[in-house]
């Protein structure tokens, strides 16, 4: 994927093969991945202990890290249990997440309260999923493969700075059993036109 300027994550995940490396972006974040086997189109996570981290401050020096757009390219799996896809959280506090909810599959925001998108995974399939994240405005529009989905009233948390990035688990005990080719955060709105040629420009690999 094309570098972006005002990423504040970029991990892609099938370029990094150790158990800790520093993340592709500006800021540099230390990442470490606990128990995901490496493929060329990223980390298996077992939905056991499997997770990835990075601890610093994301969001340090971002003038309002409630503006924001999240990707992450995913496969879930068979498995029909909840599972994190992408949060930050400390303990039973969360501050934003995406998930997967049981049987359904469906994708899930929470904030200070639950929000459905409306949209199920795919079984086994590689997707990509974007979020924009409009603090301000109280606004999260979330996207998949490159489609708007949903339009949702939910802010973005408090304190996002201070507390544990997370993928592929909750930080709180669930982890999930997905793959995951590579994740970034980016710290302002992109348009829908640019979050589509992302997905456009990156789906190669994914195939």
């Amino acid at each position: 994927m094309k570098q972006i300027v005002e990423m504040v994550l970029h991990s892609p995940l099938y370029e990094e093969d150790g158990d800790s490396f520093i993340s592709r972006d500006a800021y540099g974040h230390l990442c470490t991945v606990t128990n995901a086997l490496w493929t060329p189109q990223g980390r298996a996570f077992n939905g056991v202990d499997s997770k990835l981290q990075a601890t610093s401050a994301l969001f340090s020096g971002v003038q309002n890290s409630s503006v924001k757009t999240i990707g992450f390219w995913c496969l879930n799996s068979t498995n029909t249990g909840y599972g994190n896809c992408i949060c930050v959280r400390t303990g039973s506090n969360t501050n934003w997440q995406f998930y997967r909810d049981t049987s359904s599959f469906r994708l899930k925001y929470i904030s200070s309260s639950v929000a459905d998108t409306g949209y199920d995974f795919v079984r086994d399939r590689w997707e990509f999923i974007a979020a924009i994240i409009n603090g301000l405005a109280n606004q999260v529009q979330v996207f998949a493969n490159g489609l708007l989905v949903a339009t949702m009233a939910r802010n973005f948390g408090a304190g996002n700075g201070g507390s544990v990035f997370s993928l592929g688990f909750d930080n709180n005990g669930v982890y999930t059993k997905s793959n995951f080719g590579e994740v970034w955060i980016c710290n302002r709105r992109l348009t829908p036109q640019e979050i589509n040629n992302i997905y456009l420009t990156t789906k190669w690999r994914y195939q």
